[in-house]
Formats: C-alpha cells, sequence, structure tokens
C-alpha cells in the first residue's frame, strides 16, 4: 500500500484512479494531473540492436505501465513492410495495436471490479507512411478490440469529454478507454486531437528546459486536454532518464505539477511522477470542496477609444488558494458574460458601448470549486469632451526594467493630446529605423493617466524591443517610442545554505516537529526541500515555512536533509540529521484514574476518563459483570473470564461510546 505524505489516502499504484475516486470524482481529465509514457510502445522488451538506446524511450511493456499508474500512452506508428508497428525516430519495435489492445484488456480482466474507474487514454500522435486504408484498419481494430466479444472493457465516447469524473461512472459504466486522434476522422468513439507542448529540440541544456516547463506551466486553465513533453537526449545514446530532475521539477504541490495535465515521460518508473501526480489530483480534488470565495478582482482604468464606440477595461483578476478558471461580467445586472483566463495578473476587457451612456459592470472572479468572488462594481461613462484630431505627442520611454524570467516593464514621460496608450512588446529583430517590422508578440492599452507599464508573459529569457505610442479619442496614433529591454539573466551563484534544522517528537500525537531557518538567494525564489528517510519509507516535501508537521509513529529511525534551490535551479549545500522516535524506560505510560462508566440506552454505554502522558492509544474491554469476581466490592476485582468486545481509541480521546 502506497500512502501520502498529508491526506493518508490508501491507493496502489495499479488502481489508483479506483481507489481515490471518491475524492477525484468531481475533476474532469483535462483538470486532473495524468503520467503518460512517451512513445509508450518503444521500450526495451521490443526493441534490439545497436540502435537500441536511440529509440527505447521506456524499459517495459503496455501492461507493466498501466499496472504502474500509467494513464496516457503516446502512441507513434509507422507503416512497414511487415505491417504497422509502434515507432520512434523511424525505427520500430515488435509492439503493435493488437498488443496494445491485448495489455489493455489484459489489465482490466484480472480483477475489473478493483480497476473499474480506470480510464486509459491512447494518445495518437505520429503516423508514419500511413495511408488512408491504414488509417482505417488501425481505427477498426480499436472499435473490435475494445467493444467486441472478447473486450474486457468499452470505449469511451467523446461525449463525455467535458463531464467530470463521476459523470462519466455514471453515465458511461464499463467504458475505460479514450481514443484521440483527429487522424481517423470525426467518429463519435474519437477524441479530439490532444496538443504536445514540446521544446522543439532533441538535445537541450537542462536550463532550457526548465524555462520551457516553468512557461507552459505557469498559473493556467485549458478547456481541454494537452500534454506537456519532459523529455531530453545525449548526443551519445539518445533518451535521458530524467528521474532526479523530475522528482525535484514536479513535487506535490509546486506549480508545474498542478499546472500541468498529461504530464509525457522517458522511464517513468525510474522517477516519482506517478505518486506526484496522484497527490497532485488529491490536492485538486478537495480544492472543489473549498466554500471560500476568490478575492473580487481590482479595477485598474478604463480607455474609450470613441469613433468605435469601445472601451478597454483592465482589472486586477481574482486569485484564489488553487486557480481561478475564469471571469464572468455584466453590464447593467443583464446576462452573464464569460471571459476566459489570460493567465495574467492583469485581465482586458473589451467592450463595445453605446456613447454618452451610465454603464455599471460588475465583474466576478470564478475558482475552480464554481465559488463566485465578490463583484468588481464599476461606473463606466462617456461623458469626457473628446480631444481634437491632431496627432498626439509621443511619450519618451524613460526607463525598462527586467522583472524575473518572464516580465519586463517600461516607463515613460506624459503625452499630449492624448487618450490612452497602446505598449508593444517586439522581439530583437523585430523593429528596423524605429519601425515596426511585424505584428508585436505582446500588446495592451494603458490608461492615459498611467506613467508606465509592466507585461508579466514574455515567451522566453531573452531581450526585447519595448515600444508605446499615444491615442486620442479618435484614433489617432502617435509616433512609436522604443527602447530595448536587457535579457534576462539566470544566477550560478548557489542560495545560502538552511541552518539550524532540529525536531521534536510528540509521542502522545505522535507528529514530528521541525524547525530551520531558511536559507535565501540573492535574486529569485527560494524553495526548501526536506527529504525525510526512514526505515520503510521516503517523503519529499516543498515547504516554503520554518516549521512544519508531519505523522511519524513510534520506533522509528529517520534521516532529515534539507536544502533549498533558486528559481534558476541552483542548489544550496544540504544539512543533514538523525533521530528517532523511541521512548525511553523513563516514559512508560502512567496509570488511568478518573474513570466513569455510564449507561445510555438497552444497547449502548459510554466511558470518560483522565487521560495520561506518553500514551499512543487506549485499549478498552467490555466485561460481563460475572467475568469480575468482586468479593468486597471494591469495584477493582479480578478478571476471570474473556471480554465481550475490544475497543481501540486514539490517544488524542479521552471519551467514546461503546455499543454493547
Amino acid at each position: 500500500m502506497k500512502k501520502t505524505g498529508h491526506e493518508k489516502t490508501e491507493y496502489t499504484l495499479s488502481t489508483w484512479m479506483t481507489d481515490l475516486s471518491h475524492i477525484i470524482a468531481p475533476l474532469k481529465l483535462n483538470i486532473m494531473s495524468l503520467p503518460s509514457t512517451h512513445n509508450a510502445g518503444m521500450d526495451k522488451k521490443a526493441t534490439s540492436g545497436i540502435e537500441e538506446g536511440w529509440i527505447a524511450c521506456q524499459n517495459d511493456t503496455f501492461l507493466f505501465q498501466l499496472s504502474n499508474g500509467i494513464r496516457v500512452f503516446d502512441i507513434r506508428l509507422k507503416h512497414a513492410i511487415e505491417g504497422i508497428f509502434f515507432s520512434h525516430n523511424g525505427w520500430t519495435s515488435t509492439r503493435t495495436i493488437s498488443k496494445l489492445i491485448a495489455d489493455c484488456n489484459h489489465f482490466f480482466n484480472v480483477d475489473y471490479a478493483s480497476k473499474k474507474n480506470e480510464i486509459i487514454i491512447l494518445n495518437f500522435h505520429d503516423f508514419e507512411k500511413f495511408t488512408e486504408q491504414d488509417y482505417s484498419e488501425v481505427f477498426l481494430q480499436l472499435i473490435n478490440g475494445f467493444s467486441g466479444k472478447n473486450s474486457a472493457v468499452k470505449i469511451l465516447p467523446r461525449a463525455a469529454s467535458d463531464l467530470t469524473h463521476a459523470q462519466i461512472l455514471t453515465d458511461y459504466p464499463g467504458c475505460n478507454i479514450i481514443i484521440a486522434g483527429h487522424q481517423f476522422g470525426i467518429h463519435t468513439e474519437c477524441w479530439n486531437n490532444i496538443p504536445h507542448y514540446w521544446i522543439g529540440q532533441d538535445v537541450p541544456s537542462l536550463a532550457e528546459l526548465d524555462m520551457f516547463i516553468d512557461r507552459h506551466t505557469k498559473p493556467t486553465h485549458k478547456n481541454d486536454l494537452w500534454s506537456l513533453q519532459v523529455v531530453k537526449y545525449s548526443n551519445t545514446y539518445g533518451p535521458e532518464n530524467l528521474a532526479g530532475y523530475i522528482n525535484i521539477k514536479f513535487q506535490p504541490y509546486q506549480n508545474t505539477i498542478i499546472n500541468s495535465n498529461i504530464i509525457n515521460v522517458d522511464f517513468f518508473e525510474k522517477s516519482l511522477l506517478v505518486d506526484y501526480c496522484i497527490q497532485a489530483n488529491i490536492y485538486k480534488g478537495e480544492r472543489t470542496l473549498d466554500k471560500i470565495p476568490p478575492t473580487t478582482p481590482v479595477f485598474r482604468h478604463a480607455n474609450w477609444i470613441r469613433p468605435w464606440h469601445t472601451c478597454f477595461v483592465s482589472f486586477e483578476e481574482s486569485t484564489d488558494n488553487f486557480t481561478v478558471t475564469h471571469h464572468i461580467y455584466t453590464i447593467d445586472d443583464g446576462e452573464e458574460q464569460r471571459l476566459e483566463n489570460q493567465h495574467s495578473a492583469v485581465q482586458n476587457l473589451e467592450l463595445n458601448l453605446a456613447p454618452d451612456t451610465l454603464y455599471t459592470l460588475k465583474v466576478y472572479g470564478v475558482d475552480f470549486a464554481g465559488n463566485y468572488s465578490p463583484p468588481l462594481t464599476q461606473t463606466l461613462t462617456t461623458f469626457d469632451e473628446p480631444t481634437d484630431d491632431k496627432k498626439p505627442l509621443t511619450p519618451l520611454i524613460t526607463a525598462t526594467q527586467r522583472i524575473g524570467k518572464f516580465g519586463c516593464a517600461m516607463y515613460w514621460g506624459e503625452g499630449q493630446t492624448v487618450d490612452c496608450y497602446e505598449a508593444y512588446i517586439y522581439g530583437e529583430g523585430d523593429i528596423d529605423e524605429g519601425k515596426p517590422i511585424r505584428e508585436p508578440l505582446l500588446s495592451k492599452f494603458v490608461s492615459r493617466w498611467a506613467g508606465g507599464t509592466m507585461f508579466e508573459n514574455l515567451p522566453d529569457y531573452n531581450a526585447y524591443q519595448m515600444a508605446v505610442r499615444a491615442v486620442n479619442s479618435y484614433g489617432t496614433y502617435g509616433d512609436y517610442s522604443i527602447r530595448r529591454v536587457e535579457p534576462y539573466k539566470p544566477s550560478t551563484r548557489p542560495p545560502t545554505a538552511p541552518s539550524e534544522l532540529k525536531y521534536v517528537y510528540d509521542s502522545v500525537g505522535q507528529t514530528l516537529h521541525i524547525t530551520y531557518i531558511k536559507g535565501d538567494a540573492k535574486v529569485g525564489t527560494v524553495f526548501h526541500t526536506l527529504i525525510i528517510e526512514t526505515n520503510s519509507e521516503q517523503w519529499q516535501e516543498i515547504i516554503y515555512k520554518e516549521s512544519f508537521t508531519f505523522p511519524l509513529g513510534l520506533s522509528i529511525d529517520f534521516k532529515l536533509t534539507l536544502y533549498c534551490t533558486d528559481q534558476d535551479y541552483n542548489h544550496s549545500t544540504s544539512i543533514s540529521l538523525t533521530g528517532n522516535t523511541r521512548e525511553s524506560g523513563n516514559d512508560s505510560p502512567e496509570f488511568i484514574t478518573d474513570q466513569f462508566v455510564t449507561r445510555d440506552t438497552l444497547t449502548s454505554g459510554s466511558t470518560t476518563w483522565s487521560g495520561a502522558r506518553n500514551i499512543a492509544q487506549y485499549k478498552i474491554h467490555l466485561y460481563d459483570i460475572s467475568a469480575i469476581e468482586d468479593e468486597k466490592n471494591t469495584k477493582e476485582g479480578t478478571i476471570i473470564a474473556p471480554p465481550l468486545g475490544k475497543f481501540c481509541i486514539q490517544a488524542a480521546n479521552s471519551a467514546t461510546r461503546l455499543m454493547i
């Protein structure tokens, strides 16, 4: 049995979706964090020869992958002379579609009751040298293999793509297989194509891969399934085992795993990815029970472009302890309109409204659990007198500033005859002789009263050209003011190490309380990682505070190792200490006193007592009156017969109710 570090929810890797179905019930598949095998059919048991190192991406079969918690297969096929096989880099393995179908059916055939809520996604990605007949042949094999008389399960149709896990189980019982791939055409059995986010190069550095993952796992919400490729090759031996990197980058409760959907990796079982995905799903499932509303959005400014009767409204997004999936707005309390999350701290809303009219705008943040924030309420008016139509004067940019990995800001002086400013981000080579020659990467309207603006969604660490120009209420633009912003320069200096690692063990509550002084970095965020190794288990936790408490049983030896990592993946030196949770002879439990027993009803009773120190649990025995020999009526006689019942009570309690 596996056990999570916080929730104490039991699951096994082969049946985790069924074991935890009560927790993940409100989650849609595109919200879950799902472990996936990259090139699932290219395993070392189905490949051989000198090219194996460059083509094998997994160690074992489909059945092995399913039994160890994988729920998405990244599938790439090739039409070869002998037939259709799984492929990678033009090479093929001995795996076929029939083998995939057989392994999936075998997985469910063995004790289907324990796996009835598992959902397997067959993510078809590449088809090399395929003909129209090949597509039809593969699709027909899948339909027959999962709906024929020898099938253990059925195909989950596309109509279920917007349902929660609980709704799928209710509406489509026995449907456990998803086929995803647009190449098969429009069929009710086939889901939409799943987009893959890949860094675009085979041999990136870890720093480049780090930046790519950070870029795609910023707080976000997508409406469909999507896949993140966490893969890297070496020049000498092909796909790399990134277990060490994955175990740090995707630890539970980090944005990288919470904001991911399908995480596609090589040699998955070498890492803790499956366990980490499961714990992320437990966290997400618990957030759906959250009744605390998000924060109220904050109004920033509204800009009117008078000729088109258009109003651009900017507001600071609502925030929540997990994620705000979207915003809702109304005009004069009319019909609710949905505004998708723009993945930025500042959201922009474009409204087409009649001129010279008062409007009441209300904006609500909506969180993952469906809670509405209190509304942002703002009156919009167009009674400002327009300026004339002459060309606005250009505001001069006075400074630019890089803010973290993906943010930058610029500041400008005051323009003239300005109703608003339009700010832009261009690539280094996108401006020639003071004029843009390509479309901007990012743009936004900014209030006439603003002296600058910030962008928080840059594509990468590179240098950029920032530009601004003034706009008047007739839609007339001024000239560009342009200035370069420097690239983000990752730090190579490791953060200072944490210090004074200490612990206190509470034997009554069986909890280990750990304190330390945080390490620090010159630049960037610091994450603290605590590794707790015991006789039988190992936990890893990301800690943001100077103290941490978690349950740990009696009589266990342990080792604590603590280090910190900054946002550029620099590690401090680690500090360690060893300890145990054994009690000494002087800490034996004290005698229980002041016990009271009362009869509640014919078949129940209650007992209370005064607690004692150094107690892990209480054992209570219920005896018939004839089982106690008490000649002197002292109420402390001799037990002469076995008890009618035995009860075990945790140390935190000093009272219980018994059924007789």
